[in-house]
């Protein structure tokens, strides 16, 4: 049978802990874990506990320690379903199979490999914790762990049939990338020389405008925006216009049709904003943020915004976001509201 310290030093260096940080952990010195370790003397209950603590080891692991077959029995933490947290309700909307309350596996064994596969991530986390607490690693070794990790997870989800979001958002984005590529290719066959990186250029700046026309009926003061292969990458300001849009950056031909059905936001008693004589911004609230989504939603069906900040000015904060809108979607939106304008644009 091990003795006190042989089992302390035994369970620290299965930790991947070095007896400096150990003694840190615990509260005491490392001249005396030492001591703890060597035998004499026997530590006492409260500092025993400490070191356990430390390790998250339990007592039945201490007792049980270096007996044939004793793996730590770690608590395991009460499982909830929490659904209610704004986290959860929005990958509720996202991926309908996290309502799926079909089993998740076909028979036992199928089980028993996840189970598996799990203790082997989780062991893979522990020597990379303990790697990145008593060295200095190189890119290399962590960038090998987490493909590790990655390997396991891979092979946890084809277990349980579960398609990560993030593979699928990678496979929408591909296939939207083709299908783009592919329209490219029929329309230079279509218009043959007609179609120069100058006409492009112009198509797509028509686009920026046409959303300056939809952010300045909407009252909206500014928005930095990226031309990308897609869509417009789009990063909102929280200032709005009080009487009058701001139409710098609107299609002055489109701007009149856009004013006769939209509501600008300081007009809007749904929307929480701050004014005063000559300024007026969007406040942060959880409100504004549904708003949001339930305007670019109405007028952008596969529009995403995927960012909302907080900007904090004289003691109140005030929401910026950060969006992307297709160019289809910036096309259907313009018909809606001007039928006849492209077809105007097209003969001026």
């Amino acid at each position: 049978m091990r003795t006190t310290g042989e089992k302390l030093r035994s369970m620290r260096n299965e930790c991947g802990m070095t007896q400096t940080a150990l003694a840190e952990a615990a509260g005491i010195s490392v001249s005396m874990l030492r001591k703890y370790e060597s035998g004499y003397p026997v530590p006492k209950t409260h500092t025993l506990d400490k070191l356990l603590k430390a390790m998250d080891m339990s007592h039945e692991d201490f007792v049980n320690w270096g007996e044939p077959e004793h793996k730590p029995v770690k608590p395991e933490p009460a499982v909830t379903r929490q659904t209610d947290t704004p986290v959860m309700a929005d990958a509720l909307k996202i991926n309908p199979a996290f309502t799926d309350r079909t089993p998740a596996f076909k028979d036992h064994s199928a089980k028993i490999t996840a189970v598996n596969e799990l203790e082997q991530t989780i062991s893979s986390l522990h020597f990379l914790r303990g790697l990145l607490i008593n060295h200095d690693p190189y890119k290399s070794d962590i960038f090998t762990h987490l493909g590790l990790l990655e390997s396991h997870l891979n092979e946890l989800s084809k277990l349980t049939g579960y398609d990560g979001m993030v593979a699928k958002e990678h496979e929408r984005r591909h296939a939207e990338i083709r299908a783009a590529n592919l329209r490219i290719r029929e329309l230079e066959t279509q218009l043959g020389d007609r179609v120069t990186p100058q006409v492009i250029f112009s198509g797509l700046k028509h686009y920026e405008a046409v959303f300056g026309t939809w952010y300045a009926a909407h009252g909206f003061h500014y928005a930095k925006t990226e031309i990308s292969p897609m869509g417009l990458r789009i990063e909102m300001d929280d200032e709005l216009a009080i009487d009058e849009p701001d139409d710098c950056f609107a299609d002055k031909r489109l701007l009149p049709y856009a004013r006769k059905s939209i509501r600008m936001i300081t007009d809007d008693c749904t929307f929480e904003f701050q004014k005063d004589q000559f300024h007026a911004n969007l406040l942060d609230t959880d409100r504004n943020r549904r708003m949001l989504q339930g305007l670019y939603g109405t007028a952008f069906h596969n529009s995403v915004i995927h960012g909302f900040r907080s900007h904090c000015d004289g003691g109140r904060y005030y929401l910026r976001h950060e969006a992307f809108v297709p160019y289809e979607d910036l096309a259907a939106w313009e018909k809606s509201v001007c039928p006849d304008c492209q077809e105007k644009k097209g003969q001026g």
